[in-house]
């Protein structure tokens, strides 16, 4: 009986192996008609429409070229890849124009790119001659520009008409696929047929077998529990393992069942009238994840589920998400969920005015550079932690805040609320300076940290977050340039301002590289004999184009750019070869003070430069002093001694400049290997009518005589300015009430009045 029912059985299913041989050589015979419909989209469409893609990037390009060459005015440059991008576009309009021999679009691109090709060559010649007519250049770049996106609405016509012949071939390939589905169909009904009669045969076959094999299917020795379950989720059977782990999480107190999913019931209700036979759950219990995998044994109606522990999983999962959307060191969430935020905040068209606040830490580098980056970090997560308890304080005005951490020093806040009159976003700025007030306590010191915040409100200054990121770091940078620990809302002009910083940062380099710099100096007198003692070298530039251009606008310019490492050099290398001219002159000797740039400074090269610009000079070290401003030298003091005592072993006189601007501490101060201190001219200038400021010159004089060096104020303009810094004890001045930083010719002058006799002034 149980052979003859085996036989019906492989007979059964060997009917069932035919029926499936014949239907797969159907499918493949159904499946070569719907993979000739696709070849089309393989061998033509998809590489010509990479093609139009690159056309379309090319043309693109052709507009930060010229613009490139508009800032930088780089010929070279220019042509070389303006020549390239010529190339790639004719070698992509060869391929498009076999594919569309005559079609009028193509035909239309053709005739557009003529005349781009011209405006560029106009552009090209008008910015190599000289003088370069602006705005006619700006004419010349828009037209560019409209060109470029006439061609490109070309090009996304004759992509969109491929895009047609595709969707015709994927409608072909459908039908097809249409028919082979109807094959499947009929052959899983023919299936579903011979498994009702292989299942009536094989029920009996089986049984006996299954009873035998019921008691093994559950693993005694397996670590993992496993479980045995009535329909109605009773337990019927739990391995050891399911106990050893109850008894591990919660002391044996409870049943097995504990570690079932709390909705079990319909779960299992929920498998057995889908027509399935197994699921799979996550879920919790006892306060860990379990996964488990359950399988439906109709023929005996229970349930069979294997349970694993996915704890750790989970948390690890759970940590990838969140340092996914956080900052590690602080905890904030970072750049990522800022930029998510500020798209949902703007992105729908029932958006609220949204407020975008970039927070910038102050001096942070200069903390690191001189405490190390582990106390940076220390600073930036206390900095986290109190900007983080500012959101959500009772009696909150300022609407809904959220704050981000996006990179080193710089964090940021969306405000959404009322933020049309920008009293929002000021008043939590005001709220920010007041909280960083108190000093914050790291590894053992005091810091106190200010924050620069640029602020772009949404819609009033832009509608794309891409657009309001960009306008608060242009408002970030004005606050950064002012000097910091300020606020600053976007206004349009501020990328105007940009652009002619650009260029104004190009017209430097040309001059620095072109030698269109002076070296003006200002004479240093004492006090006491009116004697001219020294001059300060002071860098002037004059743009054929704007004219004399301001220090206070091309120093920090260049200090920003990098540009003053190669100009200080510069200052120093001929302020030394004229004062070493003057003296083969005849003139008496004197000393020239420099200034010295925090970037020169901060170098290793600074000791061995001088040494060499003295070399190549011939000027006596002696008759050569530096200054290092006071806020430089307070920076990073032990690194500052370092510096100082190996530009003392040089035998070169140093001051200290702005004194009494800066943080000094007198401990430090002594340790300072100088001649000389420099009153900060902003003392000198309101002496006469401020107490405070009279005050602090005196102490400054006093304090430089008792460490027995001299002392020389800045910004002298009047007599009577003059008059009591000699009762104070000063030695030495400058200003303009001697005189104005002069030209070479105009300091041959004035050498010449003091001597009272014409001498000639040696120009180097």
């Amino acid at each position: 009986m149980q052979v003859s029912l085996k036989r019906k059985v492989f007979g059964l299913y060997a009917v069932v192996l035919i029926a499936g041989v014949v239907l797969s050589a159907v499918v493949q015979w159904q499946g070569r008609a719907a993979i000739e419909a696709t070849m089309q989209l393989v061998d033509q469409d998809i590489p010509m429409l990479r093609t139009l893609s690159d056309l379309k990037a090319d043309v693109a390009a052709l507009e930060p070229i010229v613009y490139q060459y508009y800032v930088s005015l780089d010929r070279q440059a220019f042509l070389a890849r303006k020549e390239a991008n010529e190339a790639s576009v004719a070698r992509e309009l060869l391929v498009i124009r076999g594919a569309f021999p005559a079609d009028e679009r193509l035909a239309e691109i053709e005739r557009q790119y003529g005349p781009i090709k011209i405006l560029v060559e106009r552009l090209g010649d008008l910015l190599n001659t000289a003088p370069i007519d602006r705005d006619q250049a700006r004419f010349l770049l828009i037209g560019i520009s409209n060109l470029c996106m006439r061609i490109n609405g070309n090009v996304d016509l004759l992509a969109e008409s491929i895009h047609h012949g595709v969707a015709g071939r994927g409608a072909d390939a459908r039908r097809v696929i249409d028919g082979i589905a109807r094959l499947v169909t009929f052959f899983s009904a023919f299936l579903f047929v011979v498994t009702l009669i292989g299942g009536y045969y094989a029920r009996g076959y089986l049984a006996e077998g299954a009873a035998r094999r019921r008691l093994t299917m559950f693993p005694e020795r397996d670590p993992n529990p496993v479980f045995s379950l009535a329909r109605d989720g009773a337990v019927r059977y739990a391995n050891p393992g399911a106990l050893a782990t109850l008894e591990r999480l919660r002391g044996g107190a409870d049943t097995p069942a504990a570690l079932l999913p709390a909705d079990l019931v319909a779960r299992l209700d929920a498998l057995r009238t889908s027509g399935r036979r197994g699921d799979q759950w996550e879920y919790l219990a006892l306060g860990r994840y379990f996964a488990c995998g359950i399988h439906y044994l109709d023929d005996y109606a229970e349930f069979h589920a294997y349970l694993s522990d996915i704890t750790d999983r989970k948390r690890a999962e759970e940590r990838l998400v969140y340092l996914a959307y956080h900052d590690a060191l602080t905890g904030l969430p970072n750049r990522r969920r800022f930029l998510e935020r500020l798209e949902a905040a703007t992105g729908s068209a029932q958006a609220r005015p949204t407020a975008v606040l970039l927070l910038n830490l102050d001096r942070f580098r200069q903390v690191t550079e001189s405490l190390g980056h582990a106390v940076g970090e220390q600073l930036l997560v206390a900095t986290a932690r109190r900007l983080d308890g500012l959101p959500g304080e009772p009696g909150d005005a300022d609407g809904e805040v959220s704050l981000y951490r996006l990179e080193g020093e710089l964090f940021a806040a969306i405000l959404l609320g009322d933020c049309t009159a920008l009293e929002a976003p000021r008043g939590f700025a005001a709220r920010i300076a007041a909280a960083m007030e108190a000093p914050l306590r790291i590894d053992g010191r005091e810091l106190f940290g200010t924050f620069s915040v640029g602020v772009a409100v949404f819609p009033d200054h832009g509608a794309e977050p891409e657009v309001l990121v960009k306008n608060a770091e242009s408002a970030l940078h004005r606050v950064i340039r002012d000097g910091g620990n300020g606020y600053q809302c976007y206004s349009r002009d501020m990328n105007a301002r940009a652009v002619e910083r650009l260029e104004l940062e190009a017209a430097l380099r040309q001059a620095l590289a072109q030698g269109r710099l002076e070296v003006h100096y200002q004479p240093q007198v004492d006090i006491a004999s009116g004697q001219l003692v020294g001059v300060e070298a002071l860098a002037r530039w004059t743009d054929p184009a704007q004219g004399p251009v301001s220090p206070a606008e091309f120093i920090p310019l260049a200090e920003e750019s990098g540009l003053i490492v190669p100009l200080g050099e510069w200052v120093l290398r001929t302020a030394c070869a004229q004062n070493k001219a003057w003296q083969a002159a005849g003139w008496p000797p004197m000393s020239v003070a420099v200034n010295i740039s925090a970037r020169q400074f901060r170098g290793d090269h600074l000791p061995g430069l001088v040494r060499r610009v003295l070399e190549e000079t011939g000027l006596a070290p002696r008759h050569l002093e530096l200054e290092v401003t006071e806020s430089v030298a307070m920076q990073d003091v032990d690194s500052t001694i370092a510096t100082l005592q190996a530009l003392k072993a040089i035998g070169v006189r140093l001051s200290i400049d702005d004194f009494g601007t800066g943080y000094s501490s007198l401990a430090y101060l002594k340790r300072f290997p100088v001649d000389k201190l420099k009153v900060d001219q902003s003392f000198v200038r309101n002496m006469m009518s401020d107490a405070n400021d009279a005050a602090i010159a005196r102490s400054v004089i006093a304090l430089g005589h008792a460490l027995q060096l001299k002392v020389i104020a800045e910004g002298v303009e009047s007599e009577e300015q003059l008059a009591l810094l000699r009762d104070y004890r000063c030695e030495e001045a400058q200003g303009f009430l001697y005189s104005r930083a002069l030209p070479v010719a105009g300091m041959a002058a004035l050498l010449a009045k003091q001597a009272g006799a014409p001498h000639r002034i040696a120009a180097c």
